[in-house]
Order: C-alpha cells, then sequence, then structure tokens
C-alpha cells in the first residue's frame, strides 16, 4: 500500500474518533445539567417533645406558666426542623429549670441554700426570695435544700428530674417551717451502741442529765447498737421542741444501772 494512502486511512480514523468524542461530552453536559435542574430532597424530622410534671404547681408556678403561654402561643401543627438548609434552628443540648423553695405552709424561704448533683454537674447555690432560674446540661439530676438553723441545718426531700434538651420545668423543693433542733451531745460508736464523748453546757442533754461516758442502748424503741453513727444523728435532729426517747447506762456503786431519759429538742446557737 502506497504512503498517500495510508495516511488517507489515518486521517479518516482520526476524525471519526473527535467526532465520537464530542458526541459523548455532549451527552454528558445535558445530563449534568438535567440533574442540576432538578429540585433538591430535603429530609425533615418533626420533634414534639410532651413537658414533664414533676411536682404540683405552686401558685407562682401556674401564673408563670400563664404567662409564657401567653407570650408563646402553642403551634397547632408539630415543629419542623429543615435539616437540609443552613437557616434551621440548632437543637438546644440545655434544660430550663425554674425552681421553688417554700416551707410546708407554701411561703418562700427567704434565705437558703441548694445543691445540684449528677449529669447537670455538682454545684450548690445561695437561692433569696425563694426563687432560681437555672439553665443545665441535658442528663439525670438531682435537687436538694437546705436552711441553716443555728448550728443545724435542715434539709427538704432530694428530687430527681431527667432534663431533656430544651425543655422547661417547674421544681419545688419544700422546708420544714419549724425549726430544726439538736441535743447539744457529742456521741461516738460503741459495741453496744452509742457512747457519750460530750455533752454542751446549758444544752438539753445536759438539762437531761446526760453525761459523757454514758451508754445510750436504746433510742426511741429501736436498739442504738443497729444504727449507724449517721442514722443516730439524724435521729436526734427533728423539730425543734420535739422529744426523744433513750435508755442510758452508767456505773454507780451498786453496778450498772439502765435508765429511761427524755430528751427535748431545742434550737442551738451556731
Amino acid at each position: 500500500m502506497s504512503r498517500r494512502r495510508i495516511l488517507a486511512l489515518t486521517t479518516v480514523v482520526v476524525m471519526i474518533l473527535v467526532c465520537l468524542a464530542w458526541i459523548a461530552r455532549s451527552h454528558d453536559s445535558a445530563d449534568m445539567r438535567q440533574r442540576m435542574d432538578a429540585p433538591q430532597q430535603h429530609r425533615q424530622i418533626a420533634v414534639q417533645r410532651p413537658r414533664p410534671t414533676l411536682q404540683p404547681p405552686t401558685e407562682r408556678a401556674r401564673q408563670r406558666q400563664r404567662e409564657r403561654e401567653a407570650a408563646n402561643p402553642k403551634p397547632t401543627a408539630p415543629i419542623v426542623l429543615d435539616l437540609g438548609t443552613d437557616t434551621a434552628e440548632p437543637l438546644s443540648f440545655e434544660g430550663h429549670l425554674y425552681i421553688e423553695i417554700v416551707d410546708t405552709d407554701g411561703y418562700p424561704v427567704e434565705e437558703a441554700g441548694m445543691a445540684l448533683r449528677g449529669d447537670c454537674g455538682r454545684t450548690s447555690y445561695r437561692v433569696t426570695e425563694g426563687e432560681a432560674d437555672l439553665m443545665v446540661d441535658e442528663g439525670l439530676c438531682t435537687l436538694i435544700a437546705w436552711r441553716q438553723d443555728g448550728a443545724l441545718r435542715t434539709l427538704s426531700d432530694r428530687v430527681e428530674v431527667d432534663v431533656v434538651g430544651g425543655d422547661e420545668v417547674d421544681i419545688t423543693l419544700v422546708l420544714p417551717t419549724e425549726r430544726t433542733g439538736g441535743l447539744g451531745v457529742q456521741i461516738e460508736e460503741d459495741d453496744a451502741g452509742m457512747r457519750v464523748v460530750m455533752v454542751v453546757p446549758g444544752s438539753p442533754a445536759e438539762r437531761a442529765g446526760l453525761q459523757a461516758g454514758d451508754l445510750i442502748t436504746e433510742v426511741d424503741g429501736t436498739s442504738a447498737a443497729l444504727l449507724s453513727i449517721q442514722d443516730f444523728v439524724q435521729v436526734m435532729t427533728g423539730p425543734e421542741g420535739s422529744d426523744v426517747d433513750f435508755v442510758v447506762e452508767y456505773d454507780e456503786d451498786t453496778g450498772i444501772i439502765a435508765e429511761p431519759i427524755v430528751v427535748t429538742r431545742a434550737f442551738l446557737d451556731g
């Protein structure tokens, strides 16, 4: 075959390849334009969480709830978060706690302390006017309030709440209206009960006749040997003016004497 014929065939093959490449490129461009013109699909999540109720609301809590509902009326449809755009509202990982500290008569405790424990942290607060307004991390949270009554501290019951991000929760902590009283005695554990180490001069324990060295074997009908020292201290404290019954053993010339003693709890200056 001559060189001219070979050159002509080569030219024809090259032109055919160029045409095929141009046709393929045109097809890809049209397919890409079609995909770009198609509407984007966004994933949507409907979020609707119930509001927990932990304590029977006080009148102040109900009034605050009415004010919040008036300022933010509830939507008739679930809130929809569009996660496919940059305009969606960010999810909250904190809960809002509205806390009231009241006495058993329902009046706010003017000066109190409050402690938080658990997933919401380990923090203590001083609370005035009986109200606290806190933002805390979501998770299981334990709250307790206290009031200092002279040398003793009065505690509320513990309240646990499972905080969910974005929730608003009303919590009421109740402290006894009566001041807490004590006996004015220091004790230590003994195999047979609790041994009196020291009696505070002028205290209810001294007025009842307790002395250092006495062995308390019973308290309010329960063997003192069955109680831990923490349980015994809790028994010794209670409402001011209330009584606690002991059985006390002490040495006399005639031997060991067991004697019942009644001690009236009283306010102890701090």
